[in-house]
């Protein structure tokens, strides 16, 4: 927040960047002789509804205190106001002054993950060798899963008792990533009751932006928000591989 008597001016911004590997791996040439099989690499989601409530500010015990907007304030600082994700990121700024208030406000994510499981690839970048699974009537199991949850808020609340106030506000997330499921081409299953090979992926993304201001003569509020998303999901079976079931 910033205050002043002619101009007041002020700039918030929140950024998380996030660069995460999930990896399981059954590694080139195992022999394995078993009653069943899973590999799974998993990014779980987290979902945490926000317990902000701005009604716990307003009541007349809190304004008789005198302590309503000190406790508002502390609030905003300490509580996310739209839960928390496996990414959220919020900036909220204000400003105020007597001729000119001017304030931004930006929230921005960008998150690049790789969710991979496979069976038969070398983990060192070297060929693969013979990987042979023997479950008998059992299965086997690949399977790679991203499930996540990611939200930006960004927030601007400009006034001046002059002429001009200007709050701006954006909210802007990035989100690529792999989630990837190999079989080998090295690899043989020469006995199994069943086998899968799958890749799930998941996002539930939101961005909020609000964007408010007030002046004697002129008020001015802008509100960006934009999502980019580029991910790639694969379940591959390797040129080569064998699968008696």
């Amino acid at each position: 927040k910033a205050t002043s008597g002619k101009v007041g001016s002020g700039a918030s911004i929140a950024v998380d960047y996030a660069d995460n590997d999930y990896t399981a791996a059954l590694g080139t040439g195992a022999s394995v002789y078993a009653g069943s099989i899973s590999v799974t690499s998993t990014n779980h989601k987290v979902d945490v509804p926000s317990t902000f409530d701005i009604t716990q500010y307003a009541s007349p015990a809190e304004i008789k205190s005198g302590n309503s907007l000190k406790d508002l304030q502390t609030g905003l600082n300490t509580t996310p106001l739209i839960g928390v994700g496996n990414y959220y990121a919020e900036a909220i700024g204000g400003a105020q002054g007597s001729n000119v208030a001017v304030q931004g406000s930006f929230a921005v994510m960008v998150f690049d993950d790789t969710v991979n499981a496979s069976i038969g690839k070398s983990l060192t970048g070297a060929a693969s060798t013979a990987s042979s699974l023997d479950v008998g009537s059992g299965a086997v199991t690949l399977l790679s899963e991203s499930d996540l949850k990611a939200a930006a808020l960004s927030g601007a609340f400009v006034i001046t008792t002059g002429s001009v106030g200007v709050g701006v506000s954006s909210s802007v997330i990035v989100s690529s990533g792999t989630t990837q499921s190999l079989f080998d081409g090295a690899a043989a299953v020469t006995a199994a009751g069943a086998f899968s090979d799958r890749a799930l992926a998941s996002q539930d993304i939101s961005v909020y932006g609000i964007s408010a201001a007030g002046g004697d003569s002129v008020g001015i509020a802008g509100v960006a928000t934009v999502i980019t998303s580029a991910n790639d999901v694969e379940a591959l079976i390797g040129a080569g591989a064998r699968i008696d079931v």
